[in-house]
């Protein structure tokens, strides 16, 4: 059978995996992730990443060489999704961040609609 990939460990306090893992990443382009991530049991938190260039070699108990280098990657991510910076690029946030980006702006917007029927008044 092969590498199995890595369990992913994802305790953010900010919300479920779903909302809070940056899924665009996972595809193509730029900013893609070096692996793929599995779910294999959502209600009991059971998720694995394997690597984009998994061998498929080594044992299912043991990662292979590929692979192993994933958790740090996961904790990388786990801390820009937990800790959020405003001059992120948004092709690397998730969509809990984007949806944050977006009441920001508007609550920036509001604030100068007031500003501007006040100076129109």
């Amino acid at each position: 059978e092969g590498c199995s990939g890595v369990p992913i460990h994802w305790n953010n306090p900010l919300g479920p995996f779903n909302l809070t893992f940056p899924w665009p990443r996972i595809g193509p382009g730029p900013d893609s992730l070096p692996f793929w991530v599995r779910i294999i049991d959502e209600e009991h938190d059971i998720r694995n990443a394997k690597s984009k260039k998994c061998q498929g070699e080594d044992s299912a108990t043991v990662p292979c060489r590929e692979c192993e280098g994933i958790p740090s990657i996961i904790s990388q991510l786990l801390d820009q999704a937990t800790t959020f910076k405003s001059h992120m690029r948004y092709s690397l946030l998730s969509s809990a961040q984007l949806v944050m980006v977006i009441n920001d702006q508007q609550k920036d917007l509001n604030t100068w609609k007031l500003k501007v029927r006040y100076i129109l008044v």
